[in-house]
């Protein structure tokens, strides 16, 4: 397959031929068409993620803050989001076209594109992009 790979932070990604193995017992191949170009990755990609522990952390946290705000402090993964109920739905809402995320996107990029997408990213050229392979 083909591939667009970061080696190492701070470097532009890299055209690559990957092989793929058969997926094994209990394992689905699940072939990609598009990917988001996001800030979460730009900031991976480019080593400037700030303000996330990593898993498993320790996390300093002030009592104060909680106890005198009446603050709650709570967990979250995927936003809270129950993805068995809440994809379906969405799709649902997307085919019917009250979910218009079309709109979202500003510029669809080729997989070859996909180091100018990260550029125009950073530079505050691109709101939303979309990387179609």
């Amino acid at each position: 397959m083909r591939a667009s790979v970061l080696f190492e932070q701070g470097t532009p990604l890299r055209m690559e031929e990957l092989d793929l193995e058969a997926p094994h017992a209990g394992e689905v191949l699940v072939r990609m068409t598009a990917s988001g170009d996001c800030r979460s990755c730009l900031h991976a990609a480019d080593g400037s993620w700030k303000g996330v522990p990593a898993t498993g952390a320790t996390v300093p946290l002030d009592p104060r803050l909680v106890v005198t705000g009446e603050r709650v402090v709570r967990g979250s993964s995927y936003g809270s989001a129950r993805t068995r109920d809440d994809l379906p739905r969405l799709v649902t809402l997307y085919r019917a076209g009250k979910l218009r995320i079309d709109e979202l996107i500003t510029r669809r990029y080729a997989l070859d594109e996909a180091n100018e997408a990260f550029r125009a990213l950073a530079s505050g050229e691109l709101a939303r992009g979309l990387i179609v392979f």
